[in-house]
Formats: structure tokens, C-alpha cells, sequence
């Protein structure tokens, strides 16, 4: 995987910056390359050091098909789910995630690993992020994924928040509102 080193945590963010820079299709690659080849339930089930749960975060999140960009924004951006169905307790409403697959006759590749569309309570899905307090509400998150990648075009509010957009020209925070911490 070239320089990229899982079982040091602090670069776990990386396979979701993808997605962020115009590349779904390799971020959805590469996610689902290291859930396939750097984890298993053997002995050597983690690559690395499994540092107060980090690299099982990291599996749990992106089988989901989500990840915590940028911590203290309640954001997650959207990866490549590796399940059929996942539900999630937040503060006593469950949030449902559901994966349908959609086979293009165009490819032969069986692995399932790119988003076609995303649905939260029925509804068409266009961001790349979903919020936590949305989850906590007790969303019903469906994905259809594809054996075949497709592009789309963004727009700004499709984005999450980042650090550098919550910073002011002095290097300071535009408003300490936007952080909160998510439990």
C-alpha cells in the first residue's frame, strides 16, 4: 500500500480524504483493500498495535460505511460499507444503516465496494457526510452500492466541515460553537 501505514493510527483519516479531494472511486478502493487485507480474525487480526481501541474503531466505522473526518464537528463522511445491515444505539433511538446492491452488467467484479446512491429516511442523499445528531434522531441510512464506480459532481455544502474552514486568517477559530464534543 505504499507509504501508507495503517498501524500507525494517526493517519487513519487518510482513506476518507479521498473522497474530499475527488477521488471516491480510489477512496472506496483503498478502504476496502485495507479491511480485506490488513484485517482478519486470526492471531493477526490488526496490523500494528491496537492502542485503546483505535484499530478496531477504525474497522467498525468503515464496515459501516462512515468515518470521523474531523473530530468535534459531529460530522461522518461517507466511505464504502463492507455489511448488509447495521443498527446503532444513540441515546435511545437506533440509527438503521441498510447496504442493497446493484449489479452493472458492464463489470465483472463481484465486490460491491462503490456508492451508487444514498438514501437518509427515503430521501435522496447528496453529501458526502452525515451529522450525529441526525443519526441520534434515529435515521434510517440506506446505501446502494455497485460493483462499478460513479462520479458525480459536488457542490460546496456537499462538503463537511474542516479545520481550515473553521479558522479565521489569524489562525484562530471563526466560532467555538461550531466545536462540540460527541458522545
Amino acid at each position: 500500500m505504499g507509504q501508507y501505514a495503517h498501524g500507525n493510527e494517526p493517519v487513519h483519516h487518510v482513506t476518507s480524504m479521498y473522497a474530499l479531494g475527488g477521488a471516491k472511486k480510489e477512496g472506496e478502493e483503498i478502504i476496502h483493500r485495507v479491511m480485506d487485507e490488513l484485517y482478519n480474525s486470526g492471531p493477526s487480526g490488526y496490523c500494528g498495535d491496537e492502542d485503546n481501541g483505535q484499530m478496531a474503531a477504525w474497522y467498525i466505522w468503515n464496515s459501516i460505511g462512515m468515518y470521523s473526518m474531523t473530530p468535534g464537528t459531529g460530522e461522518y463522511v461517507f466511505g464504502s460499507p463492507n455489511v448488509d445491515s447495521a443498527f446503532i444505539k444513540i441515546q435511545g433511538k437506533t440509527c438503521e444503516i441498510q447496504v442493497k446492491k446493484v449489479k452493472s452488467n458492464k463489470v465483472k467484479e463481484e465486490k460491491y465496494k462503490y456508492i451508487d446512491k444514498i438514501f437518509v429516511n427515503g430521501n435522496r442523499w447528496t453529501k458526502l457526510f452525515i451529522t450525529h445528531d441526525i443519526m441520534a434522531e434515529g435515521a434510517k441510512i440506506e446505501f446502494v452500492m455497485s460493483n462499478e464506480p460513479k462520479e458525480r459532481k459536488l457542490i460546496d455544502s456537499d462538503y463537511p466541515t474542516t479545520l481550515t474552514s473553521m479558522i479565521d486568517e489569524r489562525g484562530w477559530f471563526k466560532s467555538v460553537d461550531k466545536l462540540k464534543l460527541v458522545a
